[in-house]
């Protein structure tokens, strides 16, 4: 009976591990790389940890079960004096603590590379999107919410890039909320697959300049009344063309 309790108090523990989400404070990317083991690699969002959810592409709190120190982070093959002892891994450096020079340093990337999947070397990290990659990693920690497609960054789909902040962030549609400096209202709009969308003075998003709601999107006003021009011809062809069939 009493194997039997234990059995169920375990599993209750686990399941509780994998769904508990904790805040974990940070000062940067790096610094949630070092406690969490994520093969995506977690960002430091608004000082906190985040993990990325593979299933919709969002970042959230990370669970319990990723909180495990990495030993590619701590494992004795990271320790160093000199950068020589890095070698190991390709384009890694040797860091030492400034206030005891005496003691172990820890071999890592330099702050614009991140250290591949397989802990051998060290990939630079994408500026921009269409950037050349390798894996996921160098697009993930440049740009967030963006992947290696193709050997290229690409932004996430329903993301896209923010040019003043250099990052893919989540599409916002019309009437979502918004402000004016984080880029978020999004919709391409037909012919020139320009952005239709902007924040309004009310923060919500909305039509741009020249473009009217039609249909549930956002359309240039020219283009509307162009294809209005279109279906009211046809619409006369056909009646032409049903009167000309009556009359015989």
């Amino acid at each position: 009976m009493k194997s039997v309790i234990c059995v169920v108090f375990l599993f209750v523990l686990s399941i509780r591990a994998d769904t508990y989400l904790s805040a974990i404070p940070c000062r940067n990317d790096q610094g949630c790389n070092r406690v969490l083991a994520q093969p995506s690699r977690p960002i430091c969002l608004n000082g906190i940890c985040m993990c990325p959810n593979i299933t919709t592409k969002m970042y959230q709190h990370c669970s319990n079960k990723d909180i495990v120190v990495s030993a590619r982070f701590n494992g004795e093959d990271r320790r160093c004096s000199i950068d020589m002892d890095c070698k190991h891994i390709i384009g890694a450096k040797c860091f030492k603590s400034d206030k005891d020079i005496m003691e172990l340093g820890t071999c890592d990337c330099q702050d614009h590379m991140v250290l591949s999947d397989n802990n051998q070397r060290c990939l630079k990290i994408a500026n921009e999107v269409m950037d050349k990659c390798n894996e996921t990693i160098q697009c993930t920690m440049g740009l967030k919410g963006a992947e290696c497609n193709e050997g290229i960054c690409r932004c996430w789909a329903d993301h896209h890039y923010a040019y003043t902040k250099k990052q893919c962030i989540p599409n916002k549609a019309y009437g979502e909320a918004c402000t004016h400096d984080e880029e978020s209202c999004y919709q391409l709009a037909a012919p020139a697959n320009v952005n239709a969308l902007g924040c309004s003075d009310k923060n919500v998003c909305t039509c741009r300049k020249n473009f009217r709601f039609v249909g549930g999107i956002c359309q240039a006003s020219g283009y509307v009344a162009s294809a209005t021009r279109t279906v009211i011809q046809l619409l006369l062809v056909a009646a032409t063309a049903l009167f000309a069939i009556l009359m015989f």
